[in-house]
């Protein structure tokens, strides 16, 4: 079995690999992370390649390599940088518009908390240190302003470093570059041609979906709808957003400048993205996530709440310290309604 360190690092290599497409442009991936009520999860990878990216891919094994991402035999390579229990479900490669190529890969573990993943905090400024993503779940016994509700279930989506403590995380801060001179949008202004058509098809998309309606402590897409969102978009851009004056996102001279300089935790940024949970034009870029909380099922009952004293208390009542059944916290899916068939007309 491979070590928790060699994992990390071919993992990480995944991430590098991916960013480096995205810079060569026309390549799509979208990652749908699926916990299921007893605890695992289903991960479905969809990477597009465009005609022009195969073309210029790199030869086999090499840094630029990048027609590899497409083949079953990654996909099985992957699996053992995963996690614990992860496996290759099924793995197709379709063809795509104007001669592009899709692989549809999905895996399976028996335990999110195991799941070893590339990434979506692309924001983080010490992201090349952090470039592999841990899950945890564990139960809230005690309700607070901040979101917890006492019965709930927390999950929290972390770099492996900060979860396994194996690796030291790097908290120092670059210094913030000075504003853009005259002579660096000038040359930012000739160069934007070549990067409206290298963004061309480019997409990045990484969601988190739970069995429940969630609660998030961050501020989501769908938060007016408390208690129907099942899902969140942790990143989501491509070549069709706008920024937040309405012009397209990559041909934002400030954030084009942000970008080339891979500075992706600037005000410039963080102002541009400020609004993104209700205005559905502009991308998604978190450089971290906060809490996800939904109720247990009875499987995850059972595992982190069964026979544990909560604090249903408040500020103003006090504790309120008690054992609760999975009746009172648990979830239970709403049964669909079945339509009847109209009469047919006489």
């Amino acid at each position: 079995m491979e070590s928790r360190r060699k994992r990390t690092h071919k993992n990480g290599r995944w991430a590098l690999v991916l960013l480096l497409g995205l810079a060569s442009g026309c390549i799509q991936v979208e990652t749908r992370v699926q916990l299921n009520e007893d605890g695992s999860a289903v991960i479905t990878e969809k990477v597009r390649l465009s005609r022009r990216l195969l073309d210029q891919s790199g030869p086999e094994g090499s840094e630029r390599d990048v027609a590899s991402l497409l083949k079953k035999e990654t996909a099985q390579a992957r699996v053992a940088m995963m996690g614990d229990g992860a496996e290759l479900a099924s793995h197709e490669i379709n063809r795509a518009d104007e001669g592009g190529q899709e692989a549809v890969a999905v895996y399976s573990i028996p335990d999110l908390c195991k799941l070893r993943y590339a990434s979506p905090f692309v924001c983080q400024k010490d992201y090349k240190e952090n470039t592999v993503i841990a899950f945890a779940i564990d139960a809230v016994k005690k309700g607070s302003y901040l979101g917890d509700k006492a019965g709930d279930l927390r999950l929290r989506i972390m770099p492996v470093a900060a979860l396994e403590g194996g690796e030291k995380e790097v908290h120092e801060q670059p210094a913030e570059h000075a504003s853009a001179s005259p002579a660096d949008l000038q040359r930012l202004r000739r160069l934007q041609p070549i990067f409206r058509d290298l963004l061309q098809g480019f997409k990045l998309k990484f969601t988190f979906e739970s069995y429940a309606p969630i609660r998030c402590s961050f501020a989501m897409r769908g938060f007016e709808l408390e208690g129907a969102i099942k899902e969140v978009d942790l990143i989501d851009i491509d070549d069709r957003n706008l920024d937040s004056q309405g012009g397209a996102f990559f041909e934002n001279e400030e954030v084009m400048l942000d970008l080339a300089r891979w500075r992706l935790d600037t005000p410039v940024l963080r102002r541009q993205l400020a609004n993104a949970n209700v205005n559905k034009a502009l991308p998604i870029l978190m450089s971290r996530a906060g809490a996800i909380w939904f109720p247990p099922s009875r499987p995850l009952y059972d595992r982190y709440l069964k026979d544990v004293p909560l604090d249903f208390g408040s500020g103003e009542t006090g504790s309120d310290i008690r054992k609760a059944a999975f009746d009172e916290v648990g979830y239970r899916p709403v049964p669909e309604r079945k339509t009847e068939p109209a009469d047919a007309a006489p």
